[in-house]
């Protein structure tokens, strides 16, 4: 089930949040808790999020006490307080250029952002001396926000090319699929489907980015959409 945390946000009354600074003793203290992010096959497809990834539940409520006396985390320390009686797990998110962090109930699925602040590929690549890191470091050494924000783009497009029917995936930093049953697609034959889809695909601005292409399945077609691969990149 792919989880959509961002429907169940919950913003902090204050307008204050733990920025960058509060990131890193996040991870510094997780770290001293030995708790890991865990690479899910849903962390490209949750919601308005780029990347997601939440840590093991919270065992020990006792550790929570281990954020009180750090200042950067000051909002993250209460938030932990006010919903100790919960089954809590730590989060990070990537939505556009903003990483946001804090807890997530494990039962109800709630999020609460207690820290965010703007993030780039190279940020995320820096990362890697965190032991909290160590199952989705290989996934924020190729990360392309720019790609998975394009990709982000498209997905919600989708939802008019054959509306309600399938599910659209991103599979990759730079690839995403639709795959509908032949049976919803009133046996239509492959080249009428592919000449519509190709002028589907021409109606929006991000056609000369892409590549698109159909596989025809036995049961199913599924539509590609593949972002070309650029010289260079500048974020």
């Amino acid at each position: 089930m792919i989880k959509k945390y961002d429907e169940y946000l919950t913003e902090n009354v204050e307008i204050k949040l733990d920025k960058k600074y509060g990131f890193y003793m996040f991870l510094k203290l997780l770290d001293d808790l030995k708790l890991n992010f865990i690479k899910t096959n849903h962390y490209l497809n949750t919601g308005r999020y780029l990347y997601f990834f939440t840590t093991e539940a919270i065992k020990n409520k006792n550790t929570i006490d281990l954020f009180e006396n750090v200042i950067s985390l000051e909002i993250i320390y209460k938030t932990l307080k006010e919903n100790e009686d919960k089954r809590l797990s730590f989060y990070f998110g990537i939505k556009g250029y903003n990483l946001e962090y804090g807890i997530c109930d494990d039962i109800s699925h709630e999020v609460y952002k207690t820290g965010s602040f703007q993030v780039d590929n190279r940020y995320l690549k820096n990362l890697r001396s965190y032991k909290c890191l160590i199952m989705i470091n290989g996934i924020l050494q190729k990360s392309n926000i720019k790609n998975l924000i394009l990709l982000q783009e498209i997905r919600s497009h989708f939802k008019g090319w054959f509306p309600e029917k399938g599910k659209t995936i991103i599979l990759s930093e730079n690839i995403l699929k639709k795959s509908i049953p032949k049976s919803e697609l009133k046996d239509e034959k492959y080249e009428n489907i592919l000449f519509k889809y190709e002028k589907w695909c021409e109606k929006f601005k991000w056609i000369n980015k892409v590549y698109y292409y159909l596989d025809d399945d036995n049961d199913e077609i599924t539509f590609y959409i593949k972002i070309k691969p650029i010289e260079k990149e500048n974020i």
